[in-house]
């Protein structure tokens, strides 16, 4: 599914004094990896909500009548609206949220019930409802139809799977955990989970319904993202030379490990090197390695664990027996324990086979995200962006998020603390950057978490930004129009014409020794409207409205 944004608003660009010329598109959603999140706020308070947003609907598809939710200022948890489901039956309000099948997903939304009103809601099998209904929560009501106290509900779909409370004239927080991949949902109702149970169906869209002649309820500040579930990947490291040199060899099973890691929330059972998912890999240069995967909340705990040779004992049996050396298979550093604190963030450990400790002269990276991580000098086509590494984390690698699309650019950089954006970002958008940085130890790179989302908005075209060495004439036109370049000599110029999508309509590139190069623009014929020019020469970044009638 397509991400969506709520805020709408319009991106105008005045071309002369006279003439303003605007597109309507969506705006940045302010939480990283939402599908969808929705204050209300950028909607008429007063009107009917279905015509505002492309992800709000009705029942019967019929929107702005009676059957749709009122955009009102009433009440409003954040911002200034919040959207009504009023009395009598008629608000039928569908919240479209795109077949989802897979995944793991956060649905939740602010919820206000005057005391003495009830309230309703049931997520949909498919955005067309009516297919199935597969969660039902009631307000104010023991079932449809039966009163019960303000501040008393049911879940009525799944029929008996719970009561719960809620506070009236007050916004409180209703959210579904729901794993389509486990089939299971939680269902948490001013932050008490007060339900868990099965969900064997998909997740189409939300139904806000006017129950009965006493439905009265507001829903402000929707959200449907993924729930990422953080882990720390630890890779395991033994050097065996020292151990081959002094006549060692490697049996048939290969090198392996045996631990606690299930205690910790590892996926590798408890003390069996035996089991294929306690292997190791030979990475060359006689260095074995394995990446276990554990629970972010397992941080902090000790892992205790030994490198082992192919396994405890040649007969396959797994208890370790002090007075039976002669049955083992070979294990380093003395038989003893190795113990490793779980990190915070991904992390390498490296040991020689014979020591029990990390071996000498080896560094043992556990890299920390950047710091200060900011962005100033923006103009209207990007910015510079600044952080502080870690002392021994040279390797930086960043992402810039431009929000309105999804799309991502990406750098690395080696021993820097900043990076110019290469002026290919567009005016008056909004993007996110991130960084992390790691330890890099011959051609292993070992990264830390990312930082923190930093936000920033690149400033607007302004007509006096232009330079003036560049004209374009006529304008507007029809789709055919010239460009005079002064002082592009020597250089190779590139010029790209797009619409208010993004959508790249024209391209040329040209190189010429002339001091004034005229070039003629032969679009065919395209749609009027509004169309950006960009010309890049040599270092220099233009952008140049042109209006197409």
């Amino acid at each position: 599914m397509k991400s969506i944004y709520t805020t709408l608003f319009f991106l105008a660009i005045t071309f002369s004094e006279n003439q303003v010329f605007a597109q309507l598109i969506d705006p940045p959603c302010e939480i990283p990896g939402a599908t969808l999140c929705d204050n209300i706020d950028a909607y008429v308070s007063g009107e009917a909500i279905g015509p505002q947003a492309t992800w709000w609907s009705t029942w019967s598809g019929s929107e702005g009548g009676g059957e749709d939710g009122l955009v009102t200022s009433d009440y409003a948890y954040s911002g200034s609206n919040s959207m009504q489901i009023s009395e009598g039956g008629s608000n039928d309000v569908i919240l479209k949220l795109g077949d989802m099948s897979e995944g793991f997903f956060r649905l939740e939304w602010m919820m206000y019930v005057p005391d003495g009103k009830t309230g309703y809601y049931n997520i949909q099998e498919t955005e067309v409802p009516g297919v199935a209904w597969n969660l039902e929560l009631l307000f104010g009501l023991s079932a449809v139809g039966v009163p019960s106290s303000s501040g008393e509900g049911t879940i009525s779909i799944p029929f008996g799977s719970g009561d719960f409370t809620y506070p009236v004239d007050a916004w409180f927080k209703v959210e579904q955990l729901i794993d389509l991949d486990a089939n299971t949902i939680d269902v948490i109702v001013d932050g008490v989970d007060v339900a868990s149970f099965a969900y064997a169906g998909n997740i189409g869209g939300i139904d806000f319904y006017s129950i009965d002649a006493n439905c009265r309820y507001y829903i402000d500040d929707v959200l449907f993202t993924d729930v990422v579930t953080e882990v720390v990947n630890v890779t395991y490291q033994v050097d065996v030379t020292n151990y081959l040199a002094e006549g060692g060899v490697i049996g048939a099973g290969g090198m392996r490990v045996g631990g606690n890691f299930a205690d910790l929330g590892s996926a590798l059972p408890n003390w069996t090197p035996s089991d294929p998912a306690c292997a190791m890999t030979d990475i060359g240069d006689n260095i074995w390695e394995i990446t276990v995967e554990y629970p972010l909340g397992s941080a902090g705990l000790t892992q205790e664990y030994k490198y082992v040779n192919t396994d405890w004992f040649p007969t396959g049996e797994n208890e370790y027996d002090d007075g039976a050396t002669s049955l083992f298979g070979d294990l380093g550093c003395g038989g003893d324990n190795r113990e490793v604190t779980v990190p915070s963030s991904d992390a390498t450990y490296l040991y020689c086979w014979e020591e029990c400790s990390a071996c000498e002269d080896v560094s043992i990276c556990d890299p920390v995200p950047p710091t200060d991580l900011y962005v100033d000098e923006i103009n209207a086509f990007g910015g510079m962006i600044h952080w502080t590494i870690a002392p021994g984390t040279p390797v930086t690698k960043g992402t810039i998020w431009e929000l309105s699309t999804g799309d991502f650019r990406k750098f690395t950089l080696y021993d820097a603390n900043s990076y110019h954006t290469p002026g290919e970002l567009l005016p008056s958008t909004t993007y996110g950057v991130r960084v992390k940085s790691g330890c890099l130890e011959g051609e292993v790179w070992t990264p830390s978490e990312f930082t923190d989302w930093y936000y920033f908005t690149t400033d607007p075209l302004r007509v006096g930004q232009f330079a003036q060495q560049i004209m374009l004439y006529p304008n507007p036109n029809n789709g055919n129009f010239r460009l005079q370049l002064n002082g592009s000599a020597n250089f190779e110029t590139s010029v790209e014409v797009f619409n208010m999508a993004g959508q790249l309509m024209s391209s040329q590139l040209i190189h010429s020794d002339d001091a004034v190069i005229t070039l003629d623009i032969q679009m065919g014929n395209p749609a009027p409207g509004s169309y950006i020019v960009k010309v890049v020469s040599g270092e220099n970044i233009t952008m140049l409205p042109v209006i197409i009638e």
